[in-house]
């Protein structure tokens, strides 16, 4: 597996932010027939605080709908997408929201989030990759941070114009001039039938935080994840 492709599987790497915290979520009530497991407790993404867990059952698509339409009293939405069956509710300012999927015939698995979806805090509000230096022009698509496993982290993804090439340049040379040391740099693999994919990889420390950085090339422009862990 190449570097870049293992810092993609990776971008879901969750900074602590003052946000996070800030809302008293409700508890989101499981069947005793589901087993649930925590993935994020305190996960950010787009300045959304959001809680997700997984669960699975010995129990029917059909048996965990019945459970949260009692639980919900009948105040759920549902929507089936390809093989997942999505069951929403409102609970205040929050959306608790459950995605079921049958594995095999008596047998299910799903996610669990619970979100302020409709909380009118003005945090909700602030840019995207606010404190983070980007390159002129870049657009910030995603900004997820968190705190896992006792490490803070802040996933950035952008879009910029420019090519692979010179977008790794520009962030090279701007974090080398802010003292980080590069640790890494590795240019497209080559891929058989394909030939030279046009993605580089950087890596950089400064003192306990490390930065990753991939970048990739679709549709005439160039896509960087930044990872920040400390």
């Amino acid at each position: 597996m190449s570097v870049f492709t293992r810092m993609m599987v990776g971008v879901a790497l969750l900074l602590p932010y003052h946000s996070l915290w800030a809302f008293e979520y409700p508890e989101f009530p499981a069947a005793d027939f589901m087993e649930v497991k925590v993935v994020a407790e305190n996960i950010q993404y787009n300045h959304l605080p959001m809680r997700i867990f997984n669960f699975r059952s010995g129990q029917s698509v059909e048996a965990v709908r019945a459970f949260y339409n009692d639980e919900w009293e009948g105040e759920i939405a549902e929507k089936d997408v390809e093989r997942w069956k999505i069951l929403s509710h409102r609970e205040g300012d929050f959306l608790l929201t459950v995605q079921i999927r049958k594995e095999q015939e008596l047998a299910t698995h799903g996610t669990l989030s619970i979100a302020p979806v409709f909380s009118d805090s003005p945090e909700l509000d602030e840019e995207l990759g606010r404190g983070v230096d980007t390159m002129p022009g870049a657009k910030v698509i995603n900004d997820i941070q968190s705190v896992d496993g006792g490490k803070s982290s802040r996933t950035l993804v952008l879009e910029h114009p420019d090519s692979v090439q010179r977008t790794a340049d520009y962030y090279s040379a701007l974090y080398e001039r802010q003292g980080w040391n590069r640790t890494l740099s590795n240019v497209g693999d080559l891929v058989p039938g394909i030939g030279q994919v046009d993605v580089r990889a950087l890596g950089f420390q400064k003192g306990s935080r490390r930065l990753d950085m991939a970048f990739s090339r679709k549709e005439g422009k160039t896509y960087t994840v930044m990872v920040f862990v400390e």
